[in-house]
């Protein structure tokens, strides 16, 4: 067995380019991966598209038809100029003739040119390098300027000074990455002020005997291999634009091996209240404005995000937010980004590929109408109801050489070389709670069958990566399903329309955040969820950006969709076809049964089929068995707070997000009993690829606040003043981690550096197992300014209530809140197999300590 599983990992090694078959008879087998001509032409034309954009980022600030201008002006100028003239027999006219005299000696036609067109072309080139050594120098200054963040701590002369400086050097309308190249890089903290912050974010914790041996081990860190560790740190921050972006996305993502169902994915709620009920038209017009964003991004004509209108963030994450798929590896995963004109809409456990764009590869690409696409979704909606009443064919076991990975599969094959070909079926449950092994010998038992369908396939993107991995291998390295694969993992995002729906907000949250644990693409950077009501919401994989960027997504459609919906106004577009891919069109009868008269020119949606003989579907029903046992440990809870919200807290001389925490760490205790370390995400993005920061939001100062605050004896007075401390040490706190001044980044990344040379430290080892029991974020709103062209009723109904992830620790809580202006709300997950956690009960903690903290200020 062992020879010949290592001859299969020889063969599956190298799926890219070329690839490495096992021995036969001396010979190896060797598979070189050439593209197709429409392929190579896409990836052709893609590179020619992003040179372009790189080009004009190169010139910015200047556009190149000032370029353009200023190097006509200046040849213009030069010809027309005597002979005697300056700019004819000057230094610069001497250096630029030497120059023309050498690359003369390599052109043979030089000779050939009068002098007149000689003089144009050298002017031409010395306006273009001086326009380039212009905008460098300006590039320069507005870096130097954006590396100071005196203005986060406080308003003065200098700081208002400073405004003026950088609103002069950034202008208005820039291209999405147009400021990349002048935010600063990430700066590597001090290795003595990094390690005081730790001490005084640990000491509430500890008793006065382990903050004693913890001060032990942070000096002898600081005095022997920390100082070697910060060197090198030093080192790589020389050379790459952000020390530490690069390594958290590959060793705390990439490299992670368990499931990213619920432990790395999140989701994010539909608004209250949807501007249509119907399913369709309501998918059509998401994905209509999920198309326009991606031609905003792609375009670079999406405004580059400010704080303050004024100091621009880092775009890069926007970049992978189309076309993206983490791939699994037996050890470290890996992000895939393509170039995509269509996506696949899941229906009734089926696969369908959607193109969305007008127009022939090489050529500018149009989106979808709202109307072309609802035709295409109806087409596919009724195509999938009637293939999920029809039965697979039976049909003769054809072996896979049984190429199996565990011990699950061996005593699997072992049952279904024993048991005859029952008609007798055992159907698995979706909230079974049988181990894997009972449910592989269970699953062993149906007749043997292949199937064309796709249904709960997306359970291995939920379950451990180093087995998606090897099933991915095994079974979908060649023929149909590597093709079916192939298409969902270069689809633009995935469209789910689910045949149900949910009453409340807190079952639409389950929905979203883990469906039935094999509807949902979890490798999909977006999964597009739409219920059959007309409510909608997101799944989306976490490796490859933050929330922050799919939130402005998000919250671009459903303005959009609102306006729409407002104005009664819709675009119409080109018709335009596409040669199809061989992967089953539906019937050609099927586009008439779409509800309204058939638009022409569009192309067929296809079925994307599946060879799923009795090995694939045991491994299927095993990974379907193993992410409902990941579900049914899951405890979500939704809390909607509606007596007051940021407008209120505002008036209390409390920063809303700083009341916020303070509100948790209140709660946290009374429901604990205790105070445990505070995860609370930050944002880095006012640095080049800047991504997160952790805000230590448990403090010295929150401790004392919510002792206060459970003190019978402490005055109204008393409580107020250690509030108002407490929120103003938090706002301190996470404006140290926006300015690169944080702990936890740093402290991961000398980590990452210890195991890099090899060499232990107990100091970091200790640090960096401490368990984040409260991990909490803030979610973002108004990133879009279309709120403002809504009538103001409907916009202050556009109530979202934001999305949640999991819990970080097995026995703590994954707490995220969206503050608006009348409300609050806080998605609460917690395990339900921890003994100390309910989040229902976190909840009634939270809604108890605002009402007491709105209490002080009445």
């Amino acid at each position: 067995m062992a020879e010949a599983r290592n001859a299969i990992d020889l063969y599956y090694l190298n799926k890219r380019g070329a690839r490495l078959g096992p021995s036969y008879d001396g010979y190896y087998t060797v598979t070189l991966s050439i593209p197709s001509p429409s392929t190579l032409a896409s990836q052709t034309t893609h590179f020619f598209y992003r040179l372009k954009y790189s080009l004009l980022n190169r010139l910015w600030p200047a556009s190149p038809t000032t370029v353009l201008a200023v190097m006509s002006g200046v040849s213009y100028f030069t010809v027309t100029a005597k002979d005697e003239s300056w700019v004819r027999t000057g230094w610069l006219a001497e250096v630029l003739w030497k120059a023309d005299t050498v690359a003369g000696v390599l052109n043979p036609f030089h000779p050939m040119f009068p002098t007149s067109f000689r003089v144009g072309y050298l002017a031409s080139a010395a306006a273009f390098v001086g326009m380039l050594g212009i905008v460098s120098v300006e590039r320069l200054l507005l870096r130097g300027l954006l590396s100071w963040q005196g203005w986060m701590y406080g308003s003065s002369k200098l700081t208002t000074l400073w405004g003026a400086g950088v609103k002069l050097l950034t202008g208005k309308k820039n291209l999405t990455y147009a400021f990349n190249l002048c935010l600063p890089n990430l700066p590597v903290p001090s290795l003595s002020a990094t390690c005081d912050r730790y001490l005084d974010s640990v000491q509430p914790l500890l008793s006065d005997e382990e903050f004693e041996n913890t001060k032990k081990l942070v000096e002898e860190f600081q005095n022997n291999e920390g100082k070697k560790f910060q060197r090198i740190l030093w080192f790589k921050h020389l050379f790459s634009s952000n020390y530490v972006t690069e390594w958290w996305e590959k060793y705390i993502y990439l490299y992670g091996r368990t499931p990213i169902m619920i432990n790395s994915n999140y989701y994010i709620l539909d608004a209250k209240t949807r501007p249509v009920m119907d399913q369709v038209q309501r998918a059509a017009g998401l994905i209509h404005h999920f198309l326009r964003f991606k031609d905003l991004v792609e375009d670079e004509k999406l405004e580059p995000m400010t704080i303050r209108g004024l100091i621009p963030l880092c775009m890069s994450q926007y970049q992978r937010m189309f076309g993206t798929t983490r791939i699994p590896g037996r050890e470290c995963d890996e992000l895939q980004q393509n170039s995509s004109r269509h996506v696949v809409v899941m229906s009734h456990g089926h696969y369908y590929k959607l193109n969305v764009y007008h127009g022939a590869r090489g050529t500018k690409l149009v989106p979808y109408t709202v109307e072309e696409l609802e035709q295409q979704l109806e087409l596919i909606l009724s195509h999938s109801k009637r293939q999920s009443t029809k039965l697979p064919v039976k049909r003769k076991l054809i072996s896979r050489g049984h190429r199996i990975q565990s011990f699950e599969d061996l005593v699997v094959l072992d049952q279904m070389n024993r048991t005859n070909s029952s008609e007798n079926t055992a159907e698995l449950s979706s909230h079974s709670s049988m181990t894997a092994l009972s449910v592989a010998a269970t699953a062993a038992m149906p007749p043997v069958k292949r199937s064309r369908g796709g249904a709960n396939i997306a359970a291995f993107t939920a379950g451990p990566r180093t087995r998606w991995a090897e099933v991915r291998e095994l079974y979908f390295g060649d023929g149909v399903n590597r093709k079916s694969l192939h298409t969902i993992e270069t689809a633009a995002f995935i469209v789910n329309l689910e045949d149900t729906h949910y009453a409340s907000m807190g079952q639409r949250a389950h929905a979203l955040f883990h469906g039935h644990g094999g509807n949902i693409w979890f490798d999909k950077s977006i999964n597009l969820v739409v219920f059959n009501d007309g409510y909608a919401g997101l799944n989306c994989e976490h490796s490859w950006a933050d929330a922050p960027a799919v939130a402005h997504l998000w919250e671009f459609a459903l303005l959009n969709e609102l306006i729409g919906f407002q104005t009664k106004t819709k675009k119409v577009r080109p018709n335009a076809d596409e040669s199809g891919d061989g992967i089953s069109p539906l019937a050609s009868d099927e586009v008439t049964e779409s509800k309204k008269a058939p638009i022409p020119n569009l192309v067929v949606p296809r079925r994307l089929l599946w060879d799923i003989d009795d090995e694939l579907q045991v491994a299927i029903e095993q990974a379907h068995a193993f992410s409902s046992q990941l579900i049914a440990d899951l405890d979500l809870h939704i809390v909607e707070h509606a007596d007051y919200g940021k407008a209120f807290i505002k008036t209390t001389n409390n920063s809303p997000d700083g009341f916020v925490q303070m509100a948790l760490q209140l709660a946290y205790y009374r429901q604990r009993g205790q105070f445990d370390l505070t995860y609370e995400s930050s944002m880095t993005r006012l640095f080049r690829f800047g991504r997160t920061e952790t805000t230590r939001s448990l403090s010295a100062s929150s401790c004392a606040f919510v002792r206060t605050m459970e003190n019978p004896e402490s005055s109204k007075d008393d409580r107020i003043k250690a509030l108002r401390t407490a929120t103003k040490n938090h706002a301190i706190l996470n404006k140290n981690s926006m300015t690169g001044q944080g702990i936890d980044r740093h402290m991961f990344a000398l980590y990452i550096v210890s195991k890099g040379i090899d060499v232990s430290s107990e100091f970091l080892n200790s640090a960096l197992s401490m368990p984040w029991r409260l991990s909490t974020s803030q979610q973002p709103q108004d990133q879009t300014p279309l709120r403002k062209q809504l009538p103001q009723d409907v916009a202050k109904g556009f109530l979202s209530p934001g999305g949640g992830f999991g819990p970080v620790a097995d026995d703590g809580y994954g707490i995220s809140y969206m503050v608006l202006d009348e409300y609050i709300f806080f998605h609460i997950s917690s395990k339900v197999s921890a003994e100390f956690t309910s989040s229902e009960s976190m909840g009634i903690e939270i809604k108890r300590a605002l009402a007491d903290l709105a209490s002080l200020f009445n």
